[in-house]
């Protein structure tokens, strides 16, 4: 089959035939109809993210089971569904809990083990989520980014009453821009640095001036000035909750972040 892969470090990535997946008893062989570009497949192809070589990526998609493990009850052939990119082991606290991105053995799709930039790709059943028929394989692509913006917007409370900041506008950020409306808020904002990042030294200035006007809870998307930005804005009365997976390499004053703690989520 064909299949985009990761060789080795740096830049660069081949289009290239590759053995088909090797079906085992808990998983599923699903043929890729629709499959999106993360934020993450970018420096995975290109280097600059640490990956296991060779590797093929991609963990937004859809498709059609094509084979089933012998122990797979739930699902058949046939089937349409679009997997979680998360594969918890079911045995630490955090999966037990139901907080399987938090696994101490946290294994991703795309990104430690073979994803779907290909015809075929194997998955254990139990990420799979089946689709409506009336749900295109484009649309259940996207169920792992609007699940992304959705987990956010569901954390931060916000109500129909709130005045919500959307600070970030690119795909996750303008789906929870319309997660957000449809939660009821009447007043969103979304802003984004300029392409030079001109804004990203005033961007304290800018929200100051917006919670002088409303009182404003932001989702933010993750970035490396997100976190300063959150904990400099807290004083002002703006909550807010980080989306995403920024490394954060700064440091917090303690001071601060014990006063707003109840202001910043992550």
């Amino acid at each position: 089959m064909l299949a985009v892969v990761k060789e080795h470090e740096g830049p660069g990535f081949a289009v290239k035939e590759v053995p088909y997946p090797v079906l085992r008893d808990t998983d599923v062989i699903i043929k890729v109809r629709s499959v999106g570009i993360c934020g993450t497949d970018g420096p995975i192809l290109a280097g600059t993210r640490p990956v296991p070589y060779p590797l093929i990526p991609g963990h937004e998609f859809a498709g059609d089971i094509v084979e089933v493990g012998s122990a797979v009850q739930h699902l058949k052939v046939g089937d349409r569904v679009t997997p979680c990119i998360v594969i918890g082991c079911g045995d630490c606290d955090m999966c037990i809990e139901g907080k399987e991105v938090l696994c101490d053995n946290l294994v991703e799709t795309g990104i430690h083990v073979d994803g779907a930039f290909a015809e075929y790709v194997r998955v254990p059943a139990k990420v799979c989520r089946k689709m409506r028929d009336t749900t295109t394989y484009d649309q259940g692509a996207s169920v792992d980014p609007v699940a992304s913006a959705y987990r956010t917007v569901k954390a931060s409370r916000i109500t129909s009453k709130d005045v919500c900041c959307v600070y970030g506008a690119g795909p996750i950020g303008l789906y929870a821009v319309q997660l957000i409306r449809l939660r009821g808020v009447k007043t969103v904002i979304c802003t984004d640095i300029s392409k030079d990042g001109a804004l990203t030294g005033v961007n304290t200035q800018l929200y100051t001036k917006l919670a002088d006007l409303f009182e404003m809870d932001i989702i933010a998307s993750g970035g490396v000035h997100t976190m300063d930005d959150l904990v400099a804005l807290a004083h002002t009365g703006v909550s807010g909750t980080v989306l995403g997976r920024a490394l954060y390499t700064g440091s917090i004053d303690l001071k601060t972040a014990i006063t707003e703690i109840d202001k910043v989520k992550v």
